[in-house]
């Protein structure tokens, strides 16, 4: 994984991160983008956890579906 660009957006003046998680079957990047931490610290530590979720295998890619509509599927 190449190394994250985490940064500070400054119109919000929050803290993001970008993680390249490899490419898809088109060649395009797979990109894995949070924001809103309020310190420097906390997106390093949010980026390191998602970077040990990817590297064992665990990741899951959150979702805006709704518990009660995953349920019905």
């Amino acid at each position: 994984m190449p190394p994250t660009h985490d940064r500070r957006d400054e119109k919000t003046k929050k803290w993001l991160f970008v993680l390249e998680n490899g490419k898809d079957e088109q060649g395009k990047r797979i990109q894995i983008m949070r924001r809103g931490f309020k310190t420097k610290k906390e997106a390093e530590e949010e980026y390191n956890r998602v970077k040990y979720e990817i590297q064992q295998g665990i990741y899951v890619e959150p979702s805006k579906l709704m518990f009660s509509d995953y349920f019905k599927e």
